[in-house]
């Protein structure tokens, strides 16, 4: 066996092994970016809370279209007043 042989085995067992460490830590990233999209989705991660879109309205705040509630109807409400409470 000659050492230019012994050379280009080596180089093609570094290269095997830099290609499933790479596959692997593309697959960790992967799985956790769809975790990380899901909370910047999410309303109150925004700031705002989820109601209709006429009280939104009311509180003269913005409804965001991108953001997702649990309920369908409801709208992600952000930047509004806060509805006064009632003193008793």
């Amino acid at each position: 066996m000659k050492k230019g042989q012994g050379l280009s085995m080596n180089m093609i067992v570094i290269a095997i092994i830099a290609i499933l460490v790479l596959v692997i830590i593309s697959v960790i990233f992967t799985g956790n970016l769809g975790k990380t999209k899901a909370k910047l989705a999410d309303c109150s991660t925004k700031g705002g809370q989820c109601m209709t879109k006429s009280e939104c309205n009311e509180l003269q705040g913005i409804s965001d279209p991108t953001t997702a509630c649990s309920v369908d109807t409801a709208v992600c409400c952000l930047g509004g007043n806060e509805p006064a409470s009632e003193s008793q």
